[in-house]
């Protein structure tokens, strides 16, 4: 693969509706998907798909059938593959990479139920804070020496 074909079909992955359609192409697998589908399926315009599909196309990164009434979109898998080999061809200096272990996701964290909001210890004063309060907390942060301003009867 030369380098302007891997710039042309990288840029036409870097937008995050094309990256979803060829996605969605890639789980469709040989059977392919029509436009009509993919724009359903992914929640966006039917102009806006063609457009997308046309950027694909363009980069050869997807194939265009016609099946009677219907245009079919596919995966192009040999120019994927052609594209991942060319960004793994110097891949550790020829050296050959150690196996890549993926982190599991993150466990997602339970809402608070109102059992365990009452045993939480609340971190905010119930009362709002006086203007003198204020005003020394305020100088304390700045650094300064807190003065008491008072008034005379």
């Amino acid at each position: 693969m030369e380098e302007t074909s891997a710039i042309q079909a990288l840029a036409a992955l870097a937008h995050s509706v094309r990256l979803q359609v060829f996605r969605a192409l890639v789980v469709a697998g040989p059977e392919g998907a029509t436009p009509g589908a993919l724009a359903e399926q992914l929640g966006v315009g039917a102009t806006a798909m063609s457009f997308h599909l046309k950027e694909l196309a363009s980069a050869q990164l997807i194939t265009q059938q016609r099946d009677g009434r219907f245009l079919i979109y596919r995966a192009a898998f040999a120019q994927m593959n052609t594209l991942l080999g060319y960004l793994m061809a110097n891949c550790c200096a020829g050296t050959g990479c150690a196996p890549v272990r993926l982190r599991p996701a993150a466990k997602a964290r339970k809402p608070p139920t109102a059992a365990t909001t009452a045993m939480r210890p609340t971190t905010r004063p119930t009362t709002p804070p006086t203007a003198s309060a204020r005003k020394t907390a305020v100088n304390t942060k700045l650094g300064r020496t807190a003065v008491t301003l008072g008034r005379r009867k």
